[in-house]
């Protein structure tokens, strides 16, 4: 099956963009909708890539074979493009987001082949692979939740800056800086150029799409989680504040949860009056007076209502829901109410609107369509009910599965940065003089230059 869909997608790499996004295709025998064959496609074409890539690679760094002219500069074209945040962005704008992946990792790889670089091209191997993974189970779980991909509409996703973010834009200058310093001292062209393939914070990138692909493939595996807009999941790791509705907590069916003013003689007979007219239909959600005595009915709460409460909390995110007269008990596990309005919507909207104002990251779980700039919306849906506009579609233990992930994702971007810090200055010592090596990606040894038939070569 690989073989297959590998050489339709080296077919398809070998078109223009407009002409390998056009129409309908075949992946594995069955004919799926455009866009996810677009990205189905454009993610296997990038794999093949890589994996035929490390072919003359390796060859080159096993033989030896003298560097193509000019390799070093299209390297560092590529590197600079791709990790330099203001042009990918730009970049996007034009092209979208699976153009622009595709672009830029084929650059990337056919730099990785002209400088022989076998061990980045497997790296990048490996993470194109969770990736294709992630792109097929978006595809198999729009099959089964029958919703078009980016089911948010309308709606905006604001692009907070988070500790990766800054970095990559401090590195970025970090980049040109280097690379401005060592032309004006008149460094060869290859310094200059390795300087700013070594200064990319690859290793950060690497870390949080391979954590966001394996979370999305996860979800899908274990609890039949869409996700329609997979951006979502990249920015985990700035979410401070999760806003609840608390329609997402309780069934539709009712209960008698409270019976006051009533004395202990008359609470039996006043509870089974409560309870006739649950199952009559009489009385619905809030204070009624039932043979004298006043009686709280509220919804029946999930059993997972409680632990996604807890693990909000656990996870080191605020809590936040609107009043509402069903929680009872769950007002505790909150860390902030916001007042009821006239109906659920206007409320969570409000709620929404004031986090966004004071400057939190906000994901909002909910089975409504709540208009605002939330970072993350999880819908609370069956697959075959009414799907609201979401980025992930799932149920309460999905909801959970995803706030549980929220440390990880931080943890994730942390050890990336650190990786790109490590991974740079182990670059930088490479480049000094006398110091042994051949520049990143490359495995072979760089041996002197002063060695010759009269002066033996020290052994490497």
């Amino acid at each position: 099956m690989f073989s297959a869909m590998a050489r339709r997608a080296v077919s398809v790499a070998t078109l223009p963009p407009r002409l390998a996004l056009s129409g309908l295709a075949l992946v594995g025998g069955s004919t799926i909708p455009r866009t996810a064959v677009s990205d189905v496609a454009l993610r296997t074409g990038t794999l093949a890539l890589a994996g035929v890539g490390m072919i003359p690679a390796a060859a080159g760094s096993i033989f030896g074979a003298p560097r193509i002219p000019g390799s070093a500069y299209v390297s560092a074209v590529a590197s600079a493009i791709n990790y330099q945040p203001r042009v990918r962005r730009r970049i996007e704008q034009r092209l979208g987001r699976s153009l622009t992946d595709f672009a830029l990792e084929s650059a990337t790889s056919f730099a990785d082949v002209l400088t022989y670089a076998p061990a980045s091209l497997g790296v990048d191997f490996g993470l194109r692979t969770m990736l294709l993974r992630e792109t097929l189970a978006a595809r198999h779980s729009r099959r089964v939740w029958s919703f078009e991909p980016g089911g948010r509409g309308a709606s905006t996703r604001p692009e907070p800056s988070g500790s990766g973010e800054r970095y990559a834009d401090r590195i970025a200058g970090v980049q040109l800086a280097a690379g401005a310093a060592l032309a004006t001292v008149s460094a060869g062209g290859d310094t200059v150029a390795t300087s700013i393939k070594v200064s990319a914070p690859r290793p950060l990138r690497m870390s949080r799409e391979s954590f966001a692909a394996g979370l999305s493939y996860g979800l899908w595996r274990t609890h039949h989680t869409a996700v329609s807009d997979s951006a979502a999941l990249r920015m985990l790791d700035r979410i401070d504040t999760v806003l609840v509705d608390p329609s997402v907590l309780f069934d539709d069916s009712l209960r008698v949860s409270d019976i006051r003013e009533v004395a202990e003689s008359d609470r039996v007979a006043v509870w089974e009056q409560a309870r006739k007219a649950l199952n009559d239909g009489t009385v619905g959600v809030g204070r009624h007076r039932i043979g004298g005595a006043e009686v709280v009915v509220r919804p029946v709460r999930k059993g997972l209502a409680e632990t996604l409460i807890g693990e909000i909390r656990a996870a080191g995110v605020a809590a936040v829901t609107i009043d509402d007269d069903g929680l009872g008990s769950l007002r505790s596990g909150f860390d902030e109410l916001y007042p009821a309005q006239s109906t659920a919507e206007a409320g969570l909207r409000e709620a929404l609107s004031a986090l966004v104002a004071e400057g939190r990251t906000v994901a909002i779980v909910s089975s409504r369509a709540i208009a605002g700039q939330a970072v993350l919306r999880i819908g609370i849906s069956p697959p075959s009910g009414e799907h609201v506009s979401a980025d992930i579609h799932t149920d309460l233990a999905g909801a959970w599965r995803v706030v549980h992930a929220l440390p990880a994702a931080r943890t994730a971007t942390r050890r990336g940065v650190e990786l790109s810090s490590g991974s740079s200055a182990l670059g930088a010592l490479i480049m000094l003089p006398g110091v042994r090596g051949a520049g990143p990606g490359r495995s072979q040894l760089v041996r002197p230059r002063d060695c010759g038939p009269d002066t033996p070569c020290p052994d490497l």
